[in-house]
């Protein structure tokens, strides 16, 4: 089988950790198919800029990485989502330039634009067309605007398939008006090779870390829809414990407290080390399509405290973490408080199977392969 995996959260030379659980699965994939990747890139033609536009022009027009080829054309999108409801087409020609067969089946990842401008494509190839759907593709831009609305649904219902990472999700995208989409819903996929149980002292050491000391371990960006403010205002219930917290975003904007550390945006590749150092990890988000963070810890050997807010009550489970609601800080703290003081029940070579077991990278990848077949046999 000839696969063609398209998504503009491929990661890049500009952007080597942007997108790195799509990659992973991409990779795993090879193991069933002939797979060659997409991954476009915003169109910026000015030498000078602000940085976070000038990076792109440092991306190469093509990449080899892992033994797959990766294509990174050029796409005109705008800030603040302005136009948004064009960016599909400017994403079609960019795809067009990269996507001819020979390919059996496209595989592109995120509702709209890519979604939608790979529906397109495989009307025009005739050629089956599968989109995973992550979580701001249907939590977010659809309930904006109505005509963002009726593109994701257009979309989804046009698709072969979709493919949504939790059942909430599902429910959410059917929601939305998108009852004759056909969705089946399978996990993203966690690397034991990269995210295994590693002994907490000699991880801290590696950070500078007090090795003793309790710590709950925060990852993701720093933004109230993720649930920070609640956390720190939670944290700040509890005595003699450490609160770290890893991911971009303005520490700036909450104020200093004791025991609490802003580390900012680390490579993906230490995040295992943080993990590692750490006795708890908390995702406290309002919404989450699926939630990464929360398997990653699991695989890592660490016990979780996670809000009901989608992806995570398809995740966690009794003996591996607690489910609070979200923006409840009061039963925050109790989770946090109660999962540290029964530690010992928690142990690390269990959660790690469990999180393989489930999630793990291969195991999804046969999945997603089946899901192929199945696809193209129906055809």
């Amino acid at each position: 089988m000839r696969l063609l995996v398209a998504s503009h959260l491929l990661p890049n030379p500009a952007e080597p950790d942007r997108g790195r659980f799509i990659w992973d699965q991409v990779v795993a994939l090879k193991r069933f198919c002939q797979v060659r990747a997409v991954g476009p890139v915003p169109w910026f033609p000015l030498r000078h800029g602000p940085s976070r536009w000038a990076k792109w022009r440092q991306v190469p027009r093509w990449e080899w990485k892992e033994e797959i080829a990766i294509g990174h054309p050029r796409y005109i999108t705008f800030p603040h989502r302005w136009a948004f409801s064009w960016v599909w087409a400017f994403y079609l020609k960019a795809l067009w330039a990269d996507a001819l067969p020979p390919f059996d089946l496209l595989h592109a990842h995120v509702l709209y634009p890519d979604g939608m401008a790979a529906v397109t494509l495989g009307k025009l190839f005739e050629r089956p067309v599968v989109i995973t759907a992550h979580g701001s593709d249907v939590n977010l831009y659809p309930r904006e605007r109505q005509l963002w609305r009726l593109l994701t649904v257009w979309t989804a219902e046009y698709a072969d398939k979709v493919v949504t990472v939790s059942r909430a999700l599902k429910m959410n995208l059917h929601g939305l008006g998108a009852w004759r989409a056909d969705v089946v819903v399978v996990p993203d996929g966690v690397d034991g090779g990269r995210f295994f149980p590693r002994d907490k002292r000699s991880c801290a050491s590696r950070l500078g870390l007090e090795a003793s000391r309790r710590r709950v371990l925060y990852v993701g960006s720093l933004k109230e829809s993720k649930g920070v403010g609640v956390l720190l205002e939670a944290f700040g219930r509890l005595k003699g414990l450490e609160l770290v917290l890893v991911g971009p975003g303005e520490a700036r904007r909450y104020p200093p407290r004791s025991g609490v550390r802003f580390v900012g945006p680390v490579p993906y590749e230490e995040v295992p080390f943080w993990m590692g150092a750490s006795d708890l990890v908390v995702q406290p988000s309002f919404l989450e399509g699926f939630g990464m963070t929360v398997i990653e810890a699991l695989s890592c050997g660490r016990p979780v405290v996670a809000t009901r807010s989608g992806g995570p009550q398809d995740t966690v489970e009794e003996g591996v973490g607690v489910l609070v609601p979200p923006g409840d800080a009061e039963a925050l703290a109790e989770a946090m408080e109660g999962v540290l003081a029964q530690l010992d029940r928690y142990r690390p070579e269990e959660l790690h199977a469990y999180a393989q077991g489930r999630f793990g990278l291969e195991r999804v990848a046969e999945r997603l392969f089946g899901l192929y077949q199945e696809v193209l046999d129906g055809r």
